[in-house]
């Protein structure tokens, strides 16, 4: 993230004086710290921009979360805010709901999961079938799994030809979009059992 923000200020002329960074320090981001950075948001930058910095969100409490809402809606002329973390779980929905993802160095175009493909090629038997719904009903999967997941659906035989393309842009619709992968895995388990 820090050569990514390096790279836009030297891009634009900008110092790096002009980000506003909450380093992860391994300490939960309280709402005091929250505080400051909406302070600095409500002064304008000297320059065409300024960063907001927050290196991994879920250490945000639930009060910091919550007060970071409305400058994550309206976060001012000249503001920029990126949210770093590892993984969406731990991250409040109504976050989630404001951001626009990007996800970087994930697998979402690598090969299915081999045991994505196992729990698939086994569903022809009733005990296959139930392997397979009580995994996706009783997991907590990341949204780079539930991609995962529809792709080992993709690529298996489960699936006619029409349907493909459905399931292709349902695909695309979770990872560009803040589409509920959840339900969309859904659907796809209920057509192929």
């Amino acid at each position: 993230m820090a050569s990514f923000t390096t790279q836009l200020l030297q891009q634009h002329n900008i110092p790096q004086t002009s980000v506003i960074a909450l380093p992860d320090d391994g300490e939960n981001l309280k709402i005091e710290s929250i505080r400051q950075l909406l302070k600095s948001a409500s002064v304008r930058a000297n320059y065409d921009f300024q960063i907001f910095l927050i290196e991994n969100v879920s250490r945000l409490t639930l009060a910091s979360s919550n007060s970071m809402l409305k400058f994550l809606e309206e976060p001012g002329k000249g503001n920029i805010i990126f949210l770093s973390n590892a993984s969406e779980s731990g991250v409040l929905d109504t976050i989630l709901s404001r951001v626009v993802p990007i996800y970087h160095n994930t697998q979402l175009n690598a090969a299915p999961n081999p045991f994505f493909i196992e729990l698939l090629s086994n569903i022809s038997s009733v005990s296959g079938k139930q392997n397979l719904l009580s995994y996706i009903y009783s997991s907590k999967l990341e949204k780079a799994e539930y991609i995962g997941f529809l792709q080992a659906i993709l690529k298996s035989k489960l699936i006619t030809a029409d349907q493909m393309q459905e399931l292709s842009d349902d695909i695309l619709a979770v990872s560009n979009n803040n589409v509920l992968p959840k339900y969309i895995l859904d659907k796809w388990v209920f057509v192929i059992t």
